[in-house]
């Protein structure tokens, strides 16, 4: 079984859509930043960082990825799948994952909304954007190994 997904190079098409809905739900062109999160390049971050980690890693998000655009219906109670809804109706659905009284559904969406921002606000465009400059971090954090043993 982990034979096929450490062969898979790339997202499926479904895997694309389903995160660049959530990231588009999270963070929309017309916000406070006002960025596209689909010119700014944080779906082909997200594509890197899945496709280069452990199979186990691939597995799980694949897996959190079908459930939340399939399983809509039964989990949110919903019609039809997360990336042919409308945006208001796409925010419904994860108001209800967030409120739900099961663990799973508020876990499978807590993945997946962690996964989209960190990927959005890693961003240079969007890091400068917000204002925060990385420079200074990174000195320090190379001052600090020096200074190790």
């Amino acid at each position: 079984m982990f034979d096929r997904i450490k062969s898979q190079k790339s997202l499926t098409a479904l895997q694309r859509r389903v995160l660049l809905s959530l990231l588009k739900r999270l963070t929309p062109a017309d916000g406070p930043l006002g960025l596209d999160p689909e010119a700014v390049g944080a779906l082909p971050f997200m594509e890197t960082f899945i496709m280069g980690g452990p199979p186990e890693l691939k597995l799980g998000l694949r897996v959190a990825l079908w459930v939340f655009e399939y399983l809509t219906l039964l989990m949110a109670f919903t019609w039809g799948r997360f990336t042919r809804q409308a945006p208001v109706v796409q925010d419904r659905t994860i108001r209800a994952y967030q409120h739900s009284r099961f663990y799973i559904k508020r876990a499978v969406l807590k993945v997946l909304l962690s996964f989209c921002l960190v990927a959005f606000y890693s961003r240079p465009e969007v890091r400068q954007r917000v204002g925060f400059d990385l420079g200074p971090l990174l000195t320090a954090c190379a001052e600090d190994r020096r200074e190790r043993p």
